[in-house]
């Protein structure tokens, strides 16, 4: 179904402007002008300046003294702390996502499952692929609060992995786990999604 919900111009422009960052048209430490961007996304500035402040609030942006706005370059340090977040949070997610997912959940993660085997598959594809897989499992949790957490701190680290997806052997070795991942949901085994997912997103982290 979809969102019918009003939207403002500054929630439109903070949405083309993330998607645009996670696609990595837009590479971090690129510094953003709100001039060349109110020309590039059809906004007037007012509402990309409120844009950039939300996309500051979701760590998607800095306001650095002298620069004015960037996208964030992260450390090994700070993608660190960012993966031990997200493994924390998702592992009780994917416990009772595993649990409560219907027929039809299992069929989706099967068809995308089956969708991401193709070695011809575009990368930008793929990771929406993997995200959609991943969502399915999250949101069957029914824990709003941790599904946007994930969300939050995926987006933050997505040109990154974007980066390591190009490479064929990383996203074999990523079905790899899709396919345990599969399993344990097929089987309905919470204990198991509990660590195969963070399993999982710790291979994300390390082929970076």
């Amino acid at each position: 179904m979809k969102d019918l919900r009003y939207r403002t111009m500054p929630e439109i422009a903070s949405q083309s402007i993330k998607r645009a960052i996670l696609e990595g048209k837009i590479k971090p430490g690129e510094q953003l002008r709100q001039d060349a961007l109110a020309s590039r996304f059809g906004f007037s500035r007012s509402p990309i300046r409120e844009a950039l402040l939300c996309l500051e609030a979701a760590g998607l942006v800095t306001f650095e003294p002298h620069r004015g706005v960037t996208i964030p370059v992260l450390n090994v340090s700070e993608l660190q702390e960012i993966f031990d977040l997200w493994i924390l949070i998702e592992g009780k997610a994917a416990a009772s996502g595993a649990c409560n997912l219907t027929a039809a959940d299992i069929e989706n993660l099967k068809g995308l499952y089956k969708e991401m085997n193709d070695p011809d598959r575009d990368p930008a594809d793929w990771i929406d692929l993997n995200k959609r897989f991943h969502e399915i499992i999250y949101h069957a949790s029914a824990k709003r609060s941790f599904c946007r957490a994930i969300s939050n701190l995926a987006d933050r680290v997505d040109p990154y992995i974007r980066i390591s997806i190009q490479d064929l052997l990383v996203r074999k070795s990523s079905q790899r786990e899709h396919k345990a991942i599969l399993s344990a949901c097929r089987e309905r085994d919470g204990k198991r999604g509990f660590r195969r997912l963070p399993r999982h997103t710790i291979a994300a982290f390390s082929g970076i």
